[in-house]
């Protein structure tokens, strides 16, 4: 589980002794520290939407009133969703004005709204907030089903096209992508064709070669699931592309299953 604006990380305790589960705890308040465990890592700073998406994928996310302390409220949310099963948000009260230090305070009424659009939102209940101006709202909680499905597939080798083109044609990429892509990538046959629905970069490089990316996590690193617009390798499979040789930095040999997250688009 992951617990966006823990706290005190008193729900991460909770998580960790009633259901042992495994949770990293993120707040910049001083006094979380005391709620690591052996079940539970503590990051004692404020992350932005690019430091969530960096972290590996988990299950379950937990973000109790804190989508308002973001400025890209947006990003986070879609970082928020992220998750493999579900996420877990309370939101302000779309009429509460009293706020005076939150990121995104005058914009809540907007981010209740997208949340509960969001299809498969589902309203658990709601919980009582009293403001500084003395006022009681009612913060709904709800939970919406995460965005990331995970597949397992074996590695393979390739033709090479993609360590042979991708460097020459597709200038400018890296600045879409994130990072610098290593020019090559791990070549995965999945049991079955997948059905990842909309990329999140659909790149048209100078070469009019067309490439569809997916955001991926393998191992704890930050990538993405790539397939070329010609589907050389056939419906079940897809090339990883990521900052490093992810077959080295991962001791791969041709036939070793490899598991890993994948975004899935709409």
């Amino acid at each position: 589980m992951l617990d966006v604006g823990a706290y005190t990380g008193y729900f991460a305790t909770r998580a960790s002794e009633d259901f042992e589960a495994s949770v990293t705890a993120v707040d910049d308040f001083r006094g979380l520290a005391a709620a690591a465990s052996e079940r539970v890592t503590v990051i004692g700073e404020r992350l932005s939407p690019a430091q969530l998406a960096a972290l590996p994928r988990h299950d379950v996310v937990l973000a109790l009133s804190v989508l308002h302390h973001f400025a890209d409220w947006r990003a986070a949310l879609r970082e928020l969703l992220a998750c493999r099963s579900h996420l877990l948000i309370e939101v302000c009260a779309p009429d509460e004005k009293w706020m005076r230090r939150a990121a995104s305070r005058r914009e809540v009424a907007a981010q209740h709204k997208a949340v509960a659009s969001t299809p498969g939102a589902e309203l658990l209940g709601r919980s009582p907030r009293t403001g500084r101006d003395g006022v009681t709202y009612q913060r709904p909680l709800y939970r919406l089903p995460g965005t990331v499905c995970t597949l397992a597939g074996r590695a393979f080798t390739g033709s090479g096209s993609c360590s042979r083109n991708m460097p020459r044609f597709d200038k400018g990429l890296g600045k879409r992508l994130g990072y610098e892509p290593f020019p090559g990538s791990l070549n995965v046959r999945l049991p079955e064709p997948h059905k990842l629905g909309a990329p999140a970069l659909d790149w048209t490089g100078e070469k009019n070669r067309d490439r569809q990316f997916w955001r991926a996590w393998v191992a704890g690193i930050a990538c993405h699931a790539h397939v070329p617009g010609k589907r050389s390798h056939g419906p079940d499979a897809l090339e990883l592309v990521a900052p490093m040789k992810l077959r080295d930095r991962l001791g791969l040999a041709d036939g070793a299953t490899i598991t890993f997250d994948v975004e899935v688009g709409t």
